[in-house]
């Protein structure tokens, strides 16, 4: 909020997007200041909070979009109670994750890993914290093209399509097309599950079922920004 080039702030939080900078709580540096924003970032601010309690790996997701056209706004639904502004905010988040720009993960665990990608492959940087910095660690993040690793939450597998329980037994039985058996490591923190996917490959997939028919990831907080971040890598 305080680069001067965020524009709009939307947070899987929250249930409408906000300015990036507001006047009234953030001190102005210059006459221009933060009303030049032209960039839009969307957040998970706390991926896998469940399992905080836990000491288990978490972390935060976000996305960013080049602000849109404003004759491009559109918005389908009866919003008649939200205003002008509002509208505006909110139509200049729905944008579809191929026009992502950047994305990024930090992954809270036994370090503090900085993952991310402008659409020209992916780094990562590991927080010092003797200089308060984020240093580049990992300067070319590529996943293996195979891995021996699923991850996934298999106790759903009764509720998921067959053509998924198919799939999800040849990985476990070796009778997949790489002939190799994968073994199981789910945390339930999507952050820690996919950077392990980056780092050794494999496969990571939360599927739709019987409850969930659509799948329980947001698409705009968590599966374009991962999903932008696994096509580069």
């Amino acid at each position: 909020r305080y680069c001067g080039k965020v524009g709009t702030l939307a947070s899987e939080e929250e249930d409408a997007p906000v300015l990036g900078s507001n006047h009234e709580a953030l001190p102005v540096l210059s006459d221009t200041f933060a009303d030049t924003g032209k960039y839009v970032c969307v957040f998970d601010p706390l991926d896998g909070s469940s399992n905080v309690d836990a000491g288990i790996a978490v972390g935060t997701i976000f996305g960013v979009f080049a602000e849109p056209e404003k004759e491009g706004f559109e918005l389908s639904e009866d919003l008649t109670h939200l205003s002008v502004q509002q509208k505006a905010l909110l139509a200049s988040t729905l944008q579809p994750g191929k026009s992502l720009v950047a994305s990024g993960y930090v992954l809270y665990s036994a370090s503090v890993e900085l993952v991310l990608t402008f659409g020209r492959g992916v780094v990562g940087f590991t927080l010092d914290a003797s200089i308060g910095e984020f240093v580049l660690t990992r300067p070319s993040i590529q996943i293996p093209k195979r891995g021996k690793i699923y991850s996934l939450n298999q106790a759903n597998i009764q509720d998921w399509d067959l053509p998924m329980q198919k799939y999800i037994n040849a990985l476990k039985s070796g009778t997949s097309e790489s002939k190799t058996r994968y073994s199981l490591r789910y945390i339930g923190s999507m952050v820690g599950d996919i950077h392990r996917t980056l780092l050794y490959g494999g496969v990571f997939a939360y599927p739709a079922d019987k409850q969930n028919k659509d799948g329980k990831l947001r698409l705009l907080y968590e599966g374009a920004p991962m999903s932008f971040i696994i096509e580069q890598a």
